[in-house]
């Protein structure tokens, strides 16, 4: 066998041990893909507000039973104007911003709302957000864009009340509140091409079961609950 044979067949066997090797290693390596979710980043921002008054942190807290209330009535309000100012956790890629209004006992009662977001913390360069809207006081804004874009703050803005045609109240007496800020941004969660089954399944044990922890609870994806054995 001369020198060329010798070495082909030497580089064809190792190729094989590689092959080999990778065949053997490849059962145990996990496939895992990413998934873009939609995530309400709101929860982890600070909040700034323009009232000392009433706890900022309601807005974010996730509670619609609790509210941030400004201190002043619409009527004593520069320019009948409040801002809500949240710096992000980090950037994110907002596609949609949720504004809850509390004041429901003024239903008679519409603001607009409108929505601007900073890149790279630079507040002194607000850029529009979606359009504005205007709603009843006690209703939701739900403002959104076709294409997320990357924001490191967001603020909102409430302003110009104005009646309902047949309201009952004639001044702009109240304190504005707002109930809950949500900010969402799309983000890559990585996911496992592999899926429980288990819950699939129909289990039968040795033991006799009650109800409240019977072998039902071994599948239920809760690890707080527990399977008991009755012998």
């Amino acid at each position: 066998m001369n020198r060329k044979k010798k070495h082909f067949l030497r580089s064809l066997l190792c190729i094989c041990m590689i092959f080999a090797m990778l065949a053997g290693n490849l059962r145990y390596l996990e496939i895992v893909q990413a998934k873009v979710v939609e995530t309400n980043v709101a929860g982890t921002s600070t909040i700034a507000v323009d009232s000392n008054g009433g706890k900022s942190g309601a807005l974010i807290d996730g509670d619609p039973a609790t509210d941030w209330q400004y201190q002043q009535s619409f009527k004593d309000i520069p320019d009948k104007t409040i801002t809500i100012r949240m710096k992000l956790e980090k950037s994110s890629d907002v596609n949609q911003v949720k504004v809850l209004l509390g004041s429901e006992d003024w239903a008679d009662t519409q603001v607009d709302v409108e929505v601007t977001y900073a890149q790279n913390g630079i507040t002194s360069d607000m850029i529009a957000f979606g359009t504005k809207q205007t709603v009843t006081l006690g209703g939701e804004a739900v403002i959104r864009v076709d294409q997320p874009v990357s924001a490191s703050d967001v603020y909102i803005k409430i302003s110009n009340p104005q009646f309902l045609e047949g309201a009952t109240h004639t001044e702009f007496t109240l304190w504005p509140s707002v109930k809950e800020v949500e900010v969402y941004a799309l983000e890559n969660v990585k996911l496992s091409n592999y899926n429980n089954i288990a819950s699939q399944a129909q289990i039968t044990t040795d033991g006799r079961e009650h109800a409240s922890d019977g072998s039902a609870n071994l599948v239920d994806n809760n690890p707080a609950t527990l399977y008991k054995f009755h012998d």
